[in-house]
């Protein structure tokens, strides 16, 4: 039953709700939260688990076995083998519900948004899921609505209505309403909040979608390259059939009779065969990546990075260039007012006080009617909610005793022009005294060319520009009784400060390959000053002004691409079509954007990065969130992206390497009449290691500074690169010849003779030898040690001790399941020892992919 969503009576515009009306709503209709949509459940993962043919096949011939196993009272293979397979399908299936656990946290946090409410008199900064029917809130422009509203008070609002009823663009009036999901692109007032939660028009549609399966880019691949590792296998398994059934008829093991010892004899080798593809195909590799993006998606939530779309994961690790904003971004974004500049004469904060009462009442009403930030309480702190530059300005009247909330309620607005970054104003009409006054707010040399009376236009720019250059911001305010009648009132001088660790960040791109270039609205002499400083240019012929790059044609652009470090007075559909430019050029583009504007340029990119504290349109926009808005967040993100990819190609170069043994001892052995050397459970357990246990450890490798002194992988690079086909042909033959030295002598026999105790050896020695090539594969670059940051690596160190342990309990009580039997203490050591030389084999065969890579780059 749909909770009532009537509207108290006599909604207070002004005061909003008080807490007690706040708790009867909310116990009425209902807080603004979504019930949860569907989640796949355990039996979900098992039966698309059981859904693999191949597994399929297994089973059936699992199955089979038991029932023909009876006869000779010998169906433990049977059972092991139906064992083996539950506790496959078992741990991938704790894995699936663990990934998706992860991505429901990160939902949660990412949906986290705020909203300024009105209640008990007081304008307060509240999350979105607080919201009850009847709360007056603030809507401006960039706000995505998240509940149904009743337009109330304010100027016409522009809003975008795509998501609900498919228009673009929609003009609201007082008493419109305004539906949830939807977007402000201009104006802004005070609406009346009439639905929440499943109540609203986005929540009943909601309820009746749930979001099909999305696939990231890389994982498609991987699949891709799985289905092709498959058909090799098959192939192999195929061969290995028509070998071992024709060993057996031409040693007259097998009477090719057709009776029911031909075909148990039969049915044996199918399961082998099939065993063979089910080891070969990695299926391990979706889960891999889904481990991998789960692992780095919570940990960048740690660090301030929230993940929209997990393709950017990956493609983080392949940026080029990173454009960046300035302000919160390169700077800390916290404005402070440095001076005023009012009649040709310098006027600190600290002295507003001896401003003359008329000027300063026209002052203070032109900050306080002409902008939409507040200031609220959070955590007993006082912050700005909204635009920091309007903040300043606000904190500089509330610090002499200005309350700029009564100097905005006591004048009506009549007419508001918002700004933007085409106009580079805003302008506000109130109402004082029953006469209109007009206030506008923006670039100087706009604001200038607004006035009707200007008392010295040549002395303003140079003092504007004498500020630029010291890497201050300005702004010029203008009064009036109308927009066409404006008088020049002054300058504010604000200062926004280089977050210290930015120089070292930018530095550190360039180490890592990665460019960095400014994108501003600033004017060209302040974008260059903060450029320098931050590190990054050094000339003023490496800024290039927006109106210049206009004027330009894409292919002029690219010519001078090398020496365009910083872009100033830059509009919006100039990033965009920078970002196009770049990626022409060959450039892996990641773009920050705050605004509603850069929205565009957001999704063009290869990575949108949007501010925490920018436009809910821009995050909506964007692949990653910057909740901290720091540059240095942005530079944590690139090394996440390349451990993505990292940790992915170790895993592949262990599990190929594997594939290599596994295949090639099959096959030969059957060839050579030494008929199956690893039994279908020995397998299936290899590949519980190979796939399962292996992505644990190799994927959720925490990322190394190290990462920063490579270039970046490309967009088109190669899952395997040629330094890991050096390492799996190399390590795979040295693996495939050590078995088959233990398999074909007498080596480590230690007197015993019969097929089980030899088996049960190499079987030992094949399991450590996976063990220690583990640590040879967490490395892909030449040089790299396979043991560095290993203490830090517990999940690694974790995994490698449960599957010796495992084998230790396998060898000692699992024989009648394992065909093993027990060994003894020098078969133990041998095993141990020859499995731990694939160590010192993996430094040579490193030491030989780097020397011919040397050799390649003299030549």
């Amino acid at each position: 039953m749909t909770k009532s969503s009537t509207l108290p009576a006599a909604v207070d515009l002004t005061n909003g709700l008080t807490d007690a009306e706040v708790a009867e709503s909310r116990q009425r209709a209902g807080a603004n939260s979504y019930s949860p949509l569907p989640k796949k459940s355990v039996f979900d993962f098992v039966w698309a688990a059981f859904k693999d043919p191949m597994l399929q096949v297994l089973i059936v011939a699992a199955l089979i076995s038991i029932g023909l196993g009876f006869r000779h009272n010998d169906y433990l293979d049977g059972i092991a083998i139906t064992i083996a397979v539950l506790v496959v399908v078992g741990v991938g299936t704790m894995n699936e519900l663990r990934a998706q656990r992860d991505y429901a946290e990160l939902e949660n946090i990412s949906a986290q948004e705020s909203i300024r409410v009105v209640r008990n008199g007081h304008v307060v900064e509240l999350a979105t899921t607080e919201l009850v029917v009847g709360d007056v809130v603030e809507v401006n422009v960039g706000d995505v609505l998240s509940s149904d509203l009743e337009f109330a008070r304010g100027t016409t609002l522009l809003v975008s209505e795509a998501q609900i009823t498919g228009e673009p663009e929609t003009r609201k009036n007082l008493g419109d309403d305004l539906f949830g999901s939807s977007r402000i692109l201009d104006g802004s007032g005070r609406a009346i909040v009439k639905a929440v939660g499943d109540d609203t028009v986005f929540g009943r549609i909601r309820t009746e979608i749930s979001e099909a399966d999305k696939t990231t880019p890389l994982q498609e691949r991987l699949e891709d390259f799985a289905g092709k590792i498959g058909m090799v296998g098959a192939f192999f398994a195929v061969l290995t059939f028509v070998a071992l059934l024709f060993s057996d008829l031409v040693r007259d093991e097998l009477d090719f009779a057709m009776n029911l010892e031909f075909w148990e004899r039969a049915l044996e080798i199918l399961t082998i065969a099939v065993t063979i593809v089910v080891v070969t195909v990695p299926e391990g590799l979706p889960l891999a990546v889904t481990l991998s993006l789960a692992y780095t998606t919570r940990r960048m939530a740690q660090e301030q990075a929230l993940v929209r779309e997990l393709a950017a994961c990956e493609t983080m690790g392949a940026a080029t260039i990173v454009c960046s904003d300035k302000t919160g971004t390169l700077t800390y974004g916290h404005m402070d007012v440095a001076w005023l500049w009012i009649d040709g004469q310098e006027i600190r904060p600290d002295a507003f006080c001896r401003l003359d009462s008329v000027d300063k009442a026209v002052l203070a009403r032109a900050i306080s009617v002409n902008s939409t930030a507040d200031l609220v309480e959070r955590d007993g702190e006082i912050i700005v909610a909204g635009n920091s530059t309007e903040g300043a300005l606000l904190q500089m009247l509330a610090s002499h005793d200005h309350e700029y909330h009564q100097i905005r309620e006591g004048h009506d607005q009549l007419e508001r022009i918002e700004f933007n970054s085409e106009r580079k104003y805003m302008a506000t009409v109130a109402d004082v005294n029953g006469l209109p006054e007009a206030h506008v707010k923006g670039a100087p040399e706009i604001v200038l060319g607004m006035c009707a009376t200007t008392s010295d236009h040549d002395a303003i720019l140079a003092h504007v520009d004498d500020a630029a250059r010291r890497g201050y911001r300005t702004l010029g305010f203008a009064s009036g009784p109308d927009l066409d009648n404006l008088t020049f009132i002054g300058l504010a001088v604000l200062a926004d400060a280089m977050r210290d660790e930015v120089p070292a960040s930018v530095q550190r791109c360039r180490n890592a390959g990665v460019d960095v270039m400014m994108i501003t609205g600033d004017i060209a002499a302040t974008a260059f000053e903060i450029a320098r400083q931050a590190g990054i240019a050094d000339t003023e012929d490496q800024v290039l002004t927006g109106p210049d790059l206009r004027a330009m044609t894409d292919h002029e652009i690219t010519e001078r691409l090398d020496r365009t470090k910083v872009i100033a007075r830059a509009l919006p559909e100039d990033k965009s079509r920078m970002t196009h430019i770049l990626q022409e050029a060959g450039e892996v583009v990641a773009m920050t954007g705050d605004g509603v504007n850069d929205a565009p340029a957001l999704v063009a990119a290869d990575v949108g990065f949007s501010m925490g504290s920018g436009s809910k349109v821009a995050r909506e926009a964007s692949d990653i969130v910057v909740v901290d808005d720091d540059f240095t967040t942005i530079v944590r993100a690139i090394r996440w992206g390349r451990a993505v990819f990292e940790n992915i190609r170790k895993f592949l170069q262990f599990q190929l390497t594997v594939n290599v043994v596994a295949l090639g001892v099959a096959f030969t052995a059957a060839l050579a009449g030494y008929g199956t050397p690893l039994t279908p459970v020995q397998l299936l357990w290899v590949n519980l290691i190979m796939d399962s246990l292996a992505a644990i450890a190799l994927t959720l490798t925490p990322p190394s500074d190290t990462l920063y002194e490579q270039a970046p992988h490309g967009r088109d690079e190669p899952l395997i690169s040629r330094f890991m086909w050096i390492n799996i042909i190399g390590l795979g033959v040295y693996m495939f010849g050590v078995v088959w030295l233990v398999l074909g002598t007498d080596l480590l026999a230690d007197g015993a003779r019969d097929d089980i105790a030899r088996t049960s050896v190499v079987f030992n020695v094949f399991v450590f030898l996976q063990v220690f090539n583990a640590f040879n594969a967490r490395t892909v670059r030449p040089r790299r040690n396979p043991f560095a940051e290993l203490a830090s690596n517990t999940s690694f160190l974790f995994i490698i001790g449960l599957i010796i342990l495992s084998q230790v309990v396998i060898m000692l009580i699992g024989g009648s399941v394992f065909d093993t039997q027990n060994l003894t203490a020098n078969q133990w050591l041998w095993s141990v020892l020859i499995g731990a030389t694939v160590l010192p084999m993996g430094f040579v065969v490193r030491r030989i992919a780097a020397a011919l890579r040397s050799a390649e780059n003299r030549a």
